[in-house]
C-alpha cells in the first residue's frame, strides 16, 4: 500500500490533485489505516498515472476520469489487444517503430511511420494488411502496462487524423456527395476507429458517406435519416459491451426505416440479432460489397 505523498512522487500529480479526483470523480477509494491517513494500492496507482497523463495532454478531467475509469471496469483497451500467446516476432518493422514511438509519445515519429506504412500498404489496403495488427498491438501493450494511456491516445489520435483526411480527400472528389451511407456508434459505444477506417474505405470506392461519430443519440441517427435519405447504417460493435445499446439502435431504426439496411461491423457483430446485418472482418472486402449493393440498386433504378 502507498501513502498519498508516495503516489504523488510515482504518479507525478500533486497531492491536492489527487484528493479532488477522488472527491469529484471517484477515481481512487483508498482505505484509511487506524490513523486515518489514505492507503493506495497498486491498480489506484496506475488509475492516477493514467488519468494524469491524458489531462496533460490536454484532456478535460471528467472527460479523463470517464476514459480510465471505463478501461477500469471493462477491463479492456481502447481496441482490441492480442492475446499473450501471440507470436509477436512476426510484427513487421514498421509496427515495432510504431509501438516504439508510442511508448516514447513521439508525435513526429509516429508521424512518420504512418507515413511509411500509407507509402507501403497505399491507402486501400493499409487498414487491412497494417492498421488492425498495430492497433491490436498496441492495445496488447497497453494492457501489458508497456505503454501509458497518454501514449496509446496521442497514436490513435494521429490515425483518426490520417483517415479523416483519407475520408474528406474522397469526399471533395465526389461531383455529388449526397450521403448515400451513414457510419457511427450508437449511444454508449465510444470507441470509432474501425469505423472511420471503414468510412474511409467506402469512399474511396465512390460511396458517399456521412460519418456521425460516436456515442450519437438515436434521436440523431433518426434525423440523419430523414434529412440525407441514405439508404445503408454502418456500426461497429468493439467490444462485448456495445452489444445491447446497438442492438437497441438497430431495432429502433429498422422499426422506423424499414427501407434501411442496417451492416453491424467488428469482432462482436455476430452477437447482434437480426435484422442487422453483419459485414466481412475484411474491412476491403466489406466496402466492396457494400459499394457494390448500392451501385447495383443504382443501375437498375
Amino acid at each position: 500500500m502507498y501513502s498519498i505523498t508516495e503516489v504523488s512522487r510515482l504518479t507525478g500529480v500533486s497531492q491536492q490533485t489527487i484528493r479532488n479526483w477522488e472527491k469529484y470523480y471517484s477515481l481512487v477509494l483508498p482505505v484509511r489505516n487506524a490513523a486515518g491517513h489514505r492507503l493506495y494500492d497498486d491498480s489506484d496507482v496506475k488509475l492516477v498515472a493514467a488519468m494524469g497523463s491524458l489531462v496533460n495532454l490536454g484532456w478535460k478531467p471528467s472527460a479523463a476520469a470517464y476514459e480510465v475509469q471505463t478501461r477500469a471496469r471493462d477491463q479492456v483497451s481502447l481496441f482490441d489487444p492480442l492475446s499473450d500467446t501471440v507470436d509477436h516476432s512476426r510484427d513487421d518493422d514498421l509496427i515495432v517503430s510504431f509501438l516504439e514511438c508510442a511508448a516514447r509519445r513521439d508525435r513526429d515519429g509516429l508521424e512518420a511511420v504512418l507515413a511509411q506504412a500509407w507509402q507501403r500498404h497505399g491507402p486501400d489496403q493499409v487498414g487491412d494488411d497494417w492498421l488492425m495488427p498495430a492497433l491490436s498491438r498496441l492495445g496488447a501493450e497497453w494492457e501489458a502496462g508497456r505503454l501509458s494511456v497518454a501514449g496509446e491516445h496521442l497514436a490513435s489520435g494521429l490515425i483518426q487524423d490520417r483517415l479523416l483526411t483519407d475520408l474528406d480527400a474522397a469526399l471533395l472528389a465526389m461531383s455529388s456527395p449526397v450521403p448515400q451511407v451513414l457510419t457511427g456508434l450508437a449511444q454508449d459505444v465510444h470507441h470509432d476507429l474501425g469505423v472511420v477506417t471503414f468510412s474511409a474505405l467506402l469512399a474511396r470506392r465512390g460511396i458517399a458517406v456521412r460519418l456521425l461519430g460516436p456515442n450519437v443519440d438515436c434521436d440523431v441517427w433518426e434525423d440523419a435519416l430523414v434529412t440525407t435519405g441514405a439508404e445503408q447504417v454502418v456500426l461497429g460493435v468493439i467490444r462485448s459491451v456495445d452489444v445491447i445499446p446497438t442492438a437497441r439502435l438497430v431495432g429502433r431504426l429498422h422499426a422506423k426505416f424499414p427501407q434501411v439496411t442496417v451492416h453491424v461491423g467488428g469482432r462482436h457483430q455476430h452477437l447482434v440479432p437480426e435484422p442487422a446485418r453483419s459485414l466481412d472482418h475484411h474491412l476491403g472486402r466489406a466496402a466492396d460489397a457494400i459499394a457494390f449493393e448500392l451501385t447495383l440498386a443504382a443501375a437498375l433504378g
